[in-house]
């Protein structure tokens, strides 16, 4: 089998009003996306959100330098390509951000094919057993006007929906309001609602430890990107030394490397490493 196209290319769709996390605002829903085909007419497709609005560069990327260099080659020598695509993100000048990118999406639309041919999920290509797992929702964002009896409501909707959960948003607002927030769906929703919270980096570490102590009835799943990232390896490990409630991290590292720092100081129970900024699935 071989590759015989790569097509790349980026959408941006505005929204009806800016979408607001807790540390950062969307004013368009953007990703970027691949397809590959092959003569054996299996045909991979991937597609990434583009954080960062880099969307045609990074298609850009693949249609000026990675896909033409792929034509003609086997799509099931996944890791043998990721090794030679790595040299992309070698350019310290550049925006890593964009080769890393590119490269996940034809990291990950490559092992779509694998799985294709193979006529498996990819869950079971890289070995996992097939395990029903509980689903929890990322909801819970800020939007004006919105009041802790809305939230409540909201956390409901997720249930009648089948959610076991939701990562709820915090750091976009006075630690007070965000405990308030917190205290308002585990309310409504009950003791076994899995109830997650994440703050994308907005805290430094006291404010973090003072929501962790302002929270600590309401049986957090886990808190997700606390602190800055300025100092965030070891303001996490503190962070954690001290709490009960796993701390997770990981999303804004760009290599498996950086997760493995992350692991090694104590400072994570839950890795949610991103396949988009990391390179792919593969590393």
């Amino acid at each position: 089998m071989k590759i015989s196209a790569v097509k790349a290319h980026a959408e941006a769709i505005p929204l009806p009003r800016p979408f607001h996390g807790s540390n950062y605002v969307y004013t368009a829903k953007k990703a970027v996306f691949i397809e590959i085909d092959t003569d054996a007419g299996i045909q991979g497709y991937c597609y990434l959100g583009d954080d960062f609005g880099l969307g045609n560069e990074i298609a850009g990327k693949i249609n000026q330098d990675i896909g033409p260099a792929l034509l003609g080659a086997d799509p099931l020598n996944v890791q043998d390509h990721w090794q030679w695509m790595r040299g992309f993100c070698r350019d310290i000048l550049a925006d890593r951000r964009v080769a890393l990118h590119a490269q996940a999406l034809v990291d990950i639309c490559l092992w779509d094919i694998v799985g294709k041919e193979r006529g498996q999920p990819l869950a079971a290509v890289f070995g996992e057993a097939p395990t029903a797992r509980p689903v929890i929702a990322v909801a819970g964002y800020y939007a004006p006007g919105k009041t802790l009896a809305d939230l409540a409501d909201e956390a409901l909707e997720l249930i009648r929906l089948g959610c076991a959960g939701m990562k709820l948003k915090v750091g976009g607002a006075e630690l007070g309001q965000d405990t308030a927030r917190v205290q308002a769906i585990r309310r409504a929703a009950g003791p076994e609602f899995l109830l997650a919270v994440d703050a994308n980096q907005a805290w430094s570490l006291g404010e973090a430890k003072e929501f962790l102590a302002q929270t600590a009835r309401e049986n957090l799943y886990w808190l997700e990107e606390p602190v800055h990232w300025d100092n965030d390896v070891a303001d996490l490990a503190t962070l954690r030394a001290g709490t009960d409630v796993p701390i997770c991290a990981g999303q804004s590292e760009w290599s498996v490397a950086g997760a493995k720092r992350l692991i090694e100081a104590g400072a994570i129970d839950i890795c949610n490493l991103h396949p988009g900024y990391s390179g792919g699935v593969t590393p």
